[in-house]
């Protein structure tokens, strides 16, 4: 911490984890959050602004392939209620029209569709009615979830149409990646929904410490679109842009300050994302 700043691409890494008596429960602690002391004039900082600390998954692969991940779902921000609080603070040049019947969001030159109803992300991640095939992916996916979240369960702005971790029956090729861009998706007592993500084929996942507002969780959706959009054709690793999103986030006015350190990292940080192709 006394020597001079690594660049932001090449941050050495804690690896920390936590033991616990429930090895279904991936617990995530604030370690970046720490408060270190140094220096002769003993200095404090914390440790995230100086080390990426990654923390394993319940079912932890380092399978490092050749492919960059180019499927990308995006559900949310929806485009009313608290969510559009955070869609209003993305790039105005990436905003679909909101009266069109299917928003989407411009990433890389690519029109994504934005899922902002619960019902149809329930039919994604879970089958449509009472079917019992579990719908399949066909290629690695990134998928985003801009949302409220309680007790692990996701939603928009009415908590009767919710989708919960039980409702996860997706499977996902391996290696995909999620963003759970919420209100404490990974706090304690609330990472049922990566683990059950993880237990289906996702091998890498940022979360959220604790409540982010609305803005927060709008600017950190920006902040990584933009580290996607800069990197070369043969995609970042995930862990990489994922520092590079908080860095940019940081510098938002300076509205967030060390807030930045709740979206933290879980799982195998070397998978490439690339930039989103046509609609999967």
């Amino acid at each position: 911490m006394k020597s001079e700043p690594y660049p932001v691409d090449d941050l050495p890494s804690i690896f920390f984890r936590i033991a616990t008596g429930n090895s279904t429960e991936p617990s995530l602690w604030p370690l970046s959050l720490m408060s270190v002391s140094y220096g002769h004039d003993k200095s404090t900082d914390f440790l995230g602004r100086y080390f990426r600390v990654e923390s394993p998954l319940t079912n932890q692969n380092y399978e490092q392939t050749d492919s960059c991940i180019e499927d990308w779902v995006l559900v949310g921000p929806a485009t009313k209620g608290t969510t559009g609080l955070a869609r209003a603070q993305l790039n105005h040049t990436r905003l679909g029209s909101i009266d069109q019947e299917k928003p989407t969001l411009l990433v890389a030159g690519v029109a994504l569709p934005v899922i902002d109803d619960m019902d149809l992300f329930f039919d994604f991640i879970h089958g449509k009615g009472d079917t019992k095939q579990e719908p399949v992916s066909e290629h690695p996916m990134l998928l985003s979830v801009l949302s409220h979240h309680d007790r692990n369960s996701v939603y928009f702005d009415n908590l009767a149409t919710k989708v919960s971790s039980g409702n996860v029956r997706r499977q996902f090729l391996r290696p995909s990646a999620v963003i759970l861009n919420g209100c404490g998706t990974g706090e304690f007592g609330a990472s049922d929904f990566i683990y059950t993500l993880n237990v289906n084929g996702v091998y890498a996942a940022l979360a959220t410490l604790t409540e982010v507002e609305p803005a927060m969780a709008g600017d950190f959706l920006e902040c990584f679109f933009q580290q996607i959009e800069s990197a070369p054709a043969s995609g970042i690793a995930i862990g990489i842009a994922h520092t590079k999103a908080l860095r940019c986030l940081e510098q938002k006015e300076g509205k967030y300050g060390s807030r930045v350190l709740f979206y933290s990292f879980l799982g195998n940080s070397g998978l490439k994302i690339c930039k989103p192709r046509t609609t999967p």
